[in-house]
């Protein structure tokens, strides 16, 4: 199946830059691999772990991609292999991805989805302080909160304690993304495919952004217009045939509005900051992992050199 990845062209002859930017392999043990054809990334990994029933047998990667940019439509596609307890393990989009340089650590969110028991499952999470050692330790050896938060919270516990950790954002009721009883029109045949938009929160009746992310999940989801050079307000085209939104979360804190600037006007989205985006696995112990990521449309794109 040929697939076409959508790059603004005209936006980085504006910045100067080149398209010859590399995905960062934040983990260093190569499970996320760069993909082709329009594929952006791929894993197909099998972890040979024996299953201790903890996260210490999970293997967990990260690979960065070649732009960073406000927001976006992620496509996951997943080959279940094991459509039992727990399935394959989780594939996700990361967003908002930030290096603690003085500490060489990073924190990023994740939206995060796989198919357990037939099911769609689903979560936020927000990783603070992690290391590529973290990763190939298997396990990062934190508590995960499973509460409400803001960002910027958990920007102020990172900026005191240095200890890795998983903060859940958002279990999304039963953990899954789409309705009950709407499985399958994402996950047919053994194959699974959901869509996540991801946005900073623009807010019409004051027009000004808000400092939030929004992220959507759902299927078959385009922008209404495609993304453009001034980085204007975008909103999914619901003309799309079977496009639909399934839910909503939005996150607090995740921009700082006093560095917005000029981003706090619409039409002004080419100064919103610009963190690094990326792709996200846990495989489980014992099982294969296999899926692939499309970044379908971006919002204010640049191409990392």
């Amino acid at each position: 199946m040929k697939l076409t990845k959508k790059i603004i062209v005209a936006a980085l002859a504006i910045v100067g830059l080149s398209f010859t930017a590399c995905m960062k392999d934040i983990t260093d043990n190569g499970i996320i691999k760069k993909g082709s054809n329009g594929i952006d990334a791929y894993v197909d990994y099998e972890n040979e772990a024996a299953d201790d029933g903890t996260p210490a047998s999970w293997v967990r990667s990260l690979k960065t991609a070649r732009q960073q940019h406000s927001g976006g439509i992620f496509t996951i596609r997943q080959t279940v292999h094991n459509t039992g307890e727990n399935g394959d393990g989780m594939m996700g989009a990361v967003f908002g991805l930030t290096e603690n340089t003085s500490k060489g650590t990073y924190n990023f969110f994740v939206a995060g989805t796989s198919i357990q028991n037939g099911v769609e499952h689903g979560y936020i999470s927000y990783f603070v302080n992690i290391t590529k050692e973290d990763f190939q330790k298997r396990n990062f050896g934190a508590t995960s909160f499973k509460s409400s938060f803001s960002a910027m919270d958990a920007a102020a516990k990172s900026a005191t304690d240095t200890t890795e950790y998983e903060w859940e954002i958002a279990q999304l009721g039963d953990y899954v993304w789409i309705p009950a009883g709407k499985t399958n029109e994402v996950y047919q045949n053994g194959k699974y495919e959901i869509d996540f938009f991801i946005e900073p929160l623009f807010d019409e009746s004051t027009k000004k952004y808000t400092g939030k992310y929004k992220v959507s999940s759902g299927k078959n989801l385009r922008l209404k217009n495609a993304p453009s050079t001034d980085g204007d307000y975008k909103k999914i085209d619901t003309s799309v045939a079977d496009s639909k939104v399934y839910r909503t979360v939005t996150i607090d804190g995740v921009f700082n509005p006093a560095e917005m600037g000029n981003a706090t006007e619409q039409g002004k989205m080419s100064k919103l900051p610009q963190y690094k985006t990326g792709y996200y696995v846990n495989v489980y112990a014992g099982r294969t992992l296999t899926g692939e990521w499309e970044l379908q449309d971006t919002i204010n794109a640049v191409v990392e050199e």
